[in-house]
C-alpha cells in the first residue's frame, strides 16, 4: 500500500472512530491541538489491525467507548470524558 493511501485510509478509520466514540462534532471545550492529532495520526497508521478496526466501526453503536485494540483508546477516552 503506497504512504498517501495508508494515511488517507487511516484518517478515514480516526474519524470514524472519533464519530463513533462521540468526539467528533461534540459540542465541547475540546480543542484538538494539532501535534495531538498529528501523534494519534501516527498512532493510528502504525496499528496492526485496520481489519479489527473496519469491523468494530460497523458493528459499534454511537457514543460507544472505543476498543482496548485501539492504539487511540487512552487518547479518546480522555476526549469522551470532555465532550
Amino acid at each position: 500500500m503506497g504512504f498517501f493511501k495508508k494515511i488517507s485510509q487511516h484518517m478515514e478509520l480516526m474519524a470514524r472512530m472519533f464519530g463513533k466514540t462521540g468526539i467528533a462534532g461534540a459540542d465541547s471545550d475540546v480543542v484538538y491541538l494539532e501535534n495531538d492529532i498529528r501523534q494519534a495520526m501516527s498512532r493510528c497508521a502504525s496499528c496492526q489491525d485496520v481489519g479489527g478496526c473496519i469491523m468494530w466501526l460497523d458493528e459499534a453503536e454511537d457514543g460507544s467507548t472505543p476498543p482496548e485494540f485501539c492504539m487511540n483508546s487512552s487518547y479518546i477516552k480522555q476526549l469522551q470524558k470532555t465532550a
